[in-house]
């Protein structure tokens, strides 16, 4: 019944005619029947033209094509053909699309945790910086070097019990300012 030769089409090629090469006076003496997979569009009567049948909006797949005339439907003839995919319908394009999009976000997940790790590490460095700052605030050296130089002098005058009252208040004030400087509000 068909003159169609070709089993393969491509993706554009979405509507395919089919020409009956018997001689039928009316479009609906033949009936069709598309079978796709376990999907079938029944039994249907021609409604384009006597001499041709006319698949319309095909999607990718494979299918079969059954004829028959509407006063013989015990006889049919069964004609296989498919419908190529386009590329970007195709399993492989859907993988690539799937490694890319992975690769993507893992590329992102590690970006954003390297930034957050960056600005932990600027806080921590503002945060000894400005600890340093506050310990070297408390020791102003102009002060320390004083109060040595005075414990130096003591001794050089042989005072030595002031100049040990003086070094224990000394390192006592050494000790307490350093004790303050590790909380945040004294």
């Amino acid at each position: 019944n068909l003159l169609v030769t070709r089993r393969e089409f491509g993706p554009s090629e979405r509507s395919i005619f089919f020409y009956l090469q018997d001689k039928i006076k009316n479009r609906e003496d033949v009936e069709y029947n598309l079978i796709s997979g376990s999907d079938s569009s029944g039994w249907k009567p021609n409604t384009f033209d006597a001499q041709i049948l006319w698949l319309k909006d095909l999607k990718p797949g494979l299918y079969t094509f059954l004829t028959r005339y509407s006063l013989q439907r015990e006889n049919y003839s069964a004609f296989a053909f498919e419908v190529k995919p386009a590329w970007f319908q195709t399993n492989r394009f859907y993988l690539l699309l799937g490694t890319f999009s992975l690769m993507l976000l893992t590329a992102a997940a590690v970006y954003f945790k390297q930034r957050k790790k960056l600005k932990k590490q600027v806080f921590e460095t503002g945060q000894v910086s400005a600890e340093l700052r506050a310990i070297r605030s408390q020791f102003n050296p102009h002060f320390v070097f004083n109060a040595l130089n005075s414990i130096q002098n003591l001794i050089g005058k042989g005072d030595t019990q002031s100049a040990e009252k003086y070094l224990h208040d000394f390192s006592g004030l050494m000790r307490q300012s350093l004790k303050e400087s590790e909380r945040e509000l004294v």
